[in-house]
């Protein structure tokens, strides 16, 4: 993992330490949650904690551990007789119902827990019922922004088009692997997350959609639209298998669905959901490296940066016109539009017309690729240069 990034997330678990709390890390394949881990244990040494009270395991290595109650025995004749135990455990979701076994060590034993997934599956129904608010989310996204603009090699033309997971970062000198290295985290999202935890029967038409996806981020998604894709290629399916493998994709992390939202009405819109990908080096594997250019690619980015700090986030809706993003922290909205340029203020007034249909208090903010020294304020819409609004390492 890139040192600066590690640092970051790795200073997130040590503040969280020792909290009544279990610290979920989620993150697809290849961003670096078990070097985190790894070093966080490391930390741990360091501060004088005993390698015995500490127990890692991952799952994905681990042969002889499949359920919750191997688990549950494992572990506990581990930490019997310890004060306190750091309890670290990699890609979980492996283990069937570890909610439990997770449960029963927060609740009956001395243990500060920690644990890893590459899928959105794991903060599922029965865990939140287990543990209701006892947890703290840590989610690594790939490479931040204000990274990139500090990083004299990795241009941002490189990471619109190669995207930010760490390993990419460490071989950007080696432009000629980098699409072998996406094509690899890739495969084995699609095998282990999806193929396999959900013993998906027609892999090929999963690809298709997957494809489909990538080809159409930002856009409105409907199983009618995938249908006709389908056909073109010459694949028939039903709308309702294809909603099942959204729904398997969602949870896999590869995407991120993003909901629609009314925003006169205040309400969540079903249908016509957005996908958004995890990381653009990998959108760009999906679709042969072509249309870099894609103005969707910067609202991809956009919708990376606002996840890694923490919104809650839709597309928007008011009256018939469309909001790039809707923002939500603390139940304050914050409204965008994304633009690679905005070129000429008859450009600026089509981008700007649909905040102007809101009629509340709360920011509006045009963010653009643009150069600009200072922020400029447009009858109450603020436009910003997007590396500028970006502007903190999170």
């Amino acid at each position: 993992m890139n040192t600066t990034i590690n640092k970051i997330y790795l200073q997130k678990l040590l503040q969280a330490k020792d909290a009544f709390s279990i610290k979920i890390i989620t993150g697809i394949r290849g961003i670096g949650k078990t070097e985190l881990l790894l070093n966080f244990a490391e930390e741990l040494k360091n501060q004088g904690i005993p390698s015995e009270q500490i127990i890692y395991i991952n799952f994905d290595n681990d042969e002889n551990i499949f359920d919750f109650q191997q688990l549950y025995e494992f572990v506990n004749e581990k930490i019997a007789y310890f004060e306190q135990a750091y309890l670290l455990f990699d890609e979980i979701q492996q283990v069937t119902g570890w909610e439990k076994a997770i449960n029963a060590f927060f609740v009956g034993s001395p243990v500060d827990i920690y644990i890893a997934s590459s899928t959105n599956e794991i903060l599922s129904e029965d865990f939140l019922h287990l543990l209701s608010e006892h947890y703290e989310l840590i989610q690594i996204c790939p490479v931040s922004l204000n990274l990139i603009k500090e990083n004299s090699k990795y241009t941002l033309e490189k990471y619109k088009k190669f995207g930010g997971l760490p390993i990419i970062m460490k071989l950007q000198d080696r432009e000629e692997v980098l699409s072998t290295m996406l094509m690899g985290i890739y495969n084995t999202i699609l095998n282990k997350e999806i193929i396999s935890r959900y013993s998906v029967r027609d892999s090929i038409l999963l690809e298709y959609i997957i494809k489909f996806l990538a080809l159409n981020i930002g856009k409105a998604i409907t199983p009618k639209a995938i249908e006709k894709y389908l056909s073109n290629v010459n694949r028939t399916t039903t709308g309702y298998t294809i909603e099942n493998y959204l729904n398997m994709i969602d949870k896999s992390g590869l995407f991120h669905k993003i909901s629609r939202y009314d925003i006169k009405n205040r309400t969540q819109i079903n249908g016509s959901e957005r996908f958004l990908c995890s990381d653009i080096g990998i959108r760009n594997f999906l679709s042969d490296f072509s249309d870099l250019e894609n103005e969707a690619i910067i609202k991809n980015v956009v919708c990376i940066e606002l996840l890694r700090r923490g919104y809650k986030i839709f597309s928007g809706k008011i009256n018939r016109m469309d909001i790039d993003f809707v923002a939500f922290k603390n139940d304050n909205p914050i409204y965008f539009q994304v633009t690679s340029k905005i070129e000429s203020n008859k450009n600026l007034k089509k981008i700007i017309s649909p905040l102007k249909k809101i009629r509340d208090q709360y920011d509006k903010i045009i963010l653009s690729m643009e150069e600009s020294q200072d922020v400029v304020d447009y009858d109450g819409v603020k436009i910003f240069n997007i590396f500028d609004y970006f502007n903190s390492d999170i």
